[in-house]
């Protein structure tokens, strides 16, 4: 089946230069299904603003050095766990077969004065992703059997509505 294509030839050469411009960054909004464009300096600029906001090392070291000494910390660690790092097909449960080291990228949020930045950090492809991954469901359905645990805003709506609460307490803001 072929689709028909909805884009006149004009239209097709607009986005590719624009895409192309060396001087913008296309990227996904923070809320909705909208994309940004924005100018890449500006965008650099917010990017720079949540390093200096956080609490990080600048790290000195390359890449593949920091890759490797914590993929040997890691098999180290699976070791101890008597997980048997010589077979394959257990090896590859853990670790991940080409890691790179995360990567920060910004959502803009366009709803707010300014566009700042929501900072991400993807770790897809980090050398601990797959144990992340496998922590992650185990420790989840954990967290949902906590009284405190709230699923979504309609979940919280819910727990809000069958609360009595004294508005005659001292404590009630």
């Amino acid at each position: 089946m072929k689709i028909k294509d909805n884009l006149s030839a004009e239209d097709k050469q607009i986005i590719k230069e624009v895409i192309s411009d060396p001087s913008i960054i296309i990227c996904p909004a923070d809320k909705g299904k909208a994309i940004v464009i924005e100018d890449r300096d500006s965008y650099l600029r917010k990017m720079q603003q949540q390093i200096d906001e956080g609490d990080y090392v600048i790290e000195k070291r390359k890449e593949k050095t920091l890759l490797d000494k914590l993929h040997k910390k890691l098999i180290t660690q699976l070791k101890l766990m008597d997980i048997d790092m010589d077979d394959f097909k257990e090896k590859r449960r853990y670790l991940v077969s080409a890691p790179v080291l995360g990567h920060m990228y910004l959502l803009i949020k366009v709803h707010k004065k300014n566009f700042p930045g929501r900072a991400v950090v993807s770790q897809i492809d980090d050398p601990t992703y797959k144990v992340c991954k496998i922590l992650t469901d185990i420790l989840s359905p954990l967290t949902e059997k906590g009284q405190s645990f709230i699923q979504n805003s309609f979940h919280l709506k819910k727990t809000l509505n069958i609360l009595d609460i004294d508005k005659n307490d001292p404590s009630f803001v």
